[in-house]
């Protein structure tokens, strides 16, 4: 098979994404007329910044390069149930504007953590701001090694040579530019990432031969279906996981994130936070139909030919960057487009988690727990510190998530070990005012624990394969020449992969 890779028009797009966002971090660490030397400036712009920006921050810094990625991919091999999971999104809006954000709005400090020091103590405090840490810590590494992995696939370059550099520029446009390079970057970010998804799209269905193609074979694959209504635990997606499960998810992340309750406190009031609240769920609810469709699109373009199956590609989650090289690499420049899509979901998603964990750090750790108040200069160098601390941390474990291959997966789930007892924490605090810190502590604790027992048991029945999903139907009719062999054609269905 003819070896892709980007051309030197592909490649220029690329150095470019990362050319504007190194030039907006410099503009506001030199250039910015309110300057970054305090910590209100750097953690949250002076409470001055615009709607628009936020709320493209706001699905940039939500939508990972694994979204990107996986998305597809997961429509590809599970059909869309997945996408059913934007149902749940308007309720948390209206739970989130009336409940939750005047809460925190209202909070002196940056960091939403400070609120377990008045409704319970300092303690809780520590405990909650070190899961965010660490969840975060096993988050990030998967966040980039995901879009490295896929330009190493379509450009031919070694990961070890993009990675680095890749962190190296948005380490450094989060620690010179705060806040605002990071919500500026953020917002650039977010269009290339929708104008990444739209063009393969178009592009797709042109190829296919229009969207009455794509609509014919997902409904005869079985991948364009209703959503699975059952009880059982079992089932990979359900309505009742992609209401409730996904209610709750989306509560912990967009709405009880340390890195999503700092954009809403950058504006200068209520109104302005829950505009950019509501702009921010259209955009992730037309994110999840955009790329749900992507992966029908693909579906259909390889509907006789799996590539999985063909050895064109080892795992599903490469399929988007295959479709993009076999798609659009005779029109220069594209190609370059969609990595820099790629990257710039990964890229928003590491300088909004670094420059959120650098405000829990100084707010909950140095001033909260430590006691320590540094002066406003003092204090943002130490949150610079913290930032470029982190960041290479996160370039190191970067190499080591890919020795680890299927503990990838498990990397990513670990996130949900801090997450879910975090938003039990903050659900207790707000409504059940009876609950006394001891019982916090222990519900907290207990949660996480019950958590990763999840997480790793549910790791651990899918990798002996006694816990299995069934996947839609794929052929091979159509590339038995990359078999080398004359065999009949063969549909695999179900869980024969």
């Amino acid at each position: 098979m003819e070896t892709m890779t980007l051309g030197w028009v592909d490649q220029a797009v690329f150095v470019f994404m990362l050319a504007i966002s190194t030039l907006i971090g410099v503009y506001f660490a030199y250039c910015s007329p309110g300057g970054n030397m305090s910590a209100a400036e750097y953690l949250v712009g002076g409470r001055t910044m615009g709607t628009i920006p936020v709320a493209l921050s706001l699905i940039a810094s939500y939508i990972s390069g694994i979204t990107l990625l996986g998305y597809p991919a997961e429509t590809y091999v599970y059909g869309m149930q997945v996408m059913y999971k934007m149902l749940s999104l308007p309720f948390m809006g209206f739970f989130f504007a009336s409940q939750l954000l005047p809460v925190f709005r209202d909070l002196a400090g940056i960091s939403l953590y400070g609120y377990f020091s008045r409704r319970f103590n300092n303690n809780v405090r520590l405990l909650a701001s070190c899961l965010f840490v660490f969840g975060n810590m096993c988050w990030l590494p998967v966040v980039i090694f995901v879009p490295a992995m896929a330009y190493e696939q379509v450009a031919q370059v070694n990961i070890h040579w993009v990675t680095p550099v890749v962190c190296v520029v948005c380490i450094y446009y989060t620690t010179v530019g705060g806040i605002k390079a990071v919500v500026w970057t953020d917002a650039v970010q977010a269009v290339s990432m929708y104008v990444c998804v739209v063009m393969v799209m178009v592009v797709g269905i042109l190829k296919v031969g229009g969207l009455g193609v794509v609509w014919e074979r997902g409904v005869a694959s079985g991948r364009i279906e209703p959503p699975v209504v059952t009880l059982d635990l079992t089932t990979r997606h359900t309505l009742f996981t992609m209401m409730v499960g996904a209610f709750i998810g989306h509560c912990a992340h967009a709405g009880l994130g340390q890195s999503m309750i700092q954009r809403y406190l950058s504006l200068s009031s209520n109104r302005k936070a829950i505009t950019a609240m509501w702009i921010f769920i259209a955009g992730i609810c037309t994110f999840f139909i955009t790329s749900c469709l992507a992966g029908l699109i693909i579906s259909a373009y390889y509907h006789d030919c799996d590539p999985v199956h063909a050895k064109m590609v080892s795992r599903e989650d490469q399929l988007l960057p295959l479709f993009v090289m076999e798609t659009l690499r005779d029109v220069p420049g594209l190609a370059g487009l969609f990595i820099s899509g790629v990257f710039s979901a990964a890229l928003s998603s590491m300088s909004t988690s670094l420059n959120s964990m650098s405000a829990v750090i100084i707010e909950d750790w140095v001033r909260g727990f430590g006691g320590y108040e540094p002066s406003e200069r003092h204090a943002a160098w130490i949150m610079r510190g913290v930032v470029v601390v982190l960041g290479v941390i996160t370039v190191g474990l970067v190499f080591v998530v890919e020795k680890l291959g299927m503990v990838m997966q498990l990397s990513s789930s670990m996130a949900a070990v801090s997450t879910g007892p975090l938003f039990t924490l903050f659900i207790v605090g707000l409504f059940i005012p009876w609950c006394d810190t001891r019982s916090a502590l222990c519900g907290a604790v207990s949660s996480a624990m019950f958590t990763a027992t999840l997480v790793f048991g549910a790791a651990r029945e899918i990798a002996l394969g006694r816990l299995r999903f069934p996947r839609k139907p794929v052929s091979v009719d159509g590339c038995l020449a990359a078999f080398n062999t004359t065999a009949a054609p063969v549909i695999f269905d179900d869980y024969d992969r």
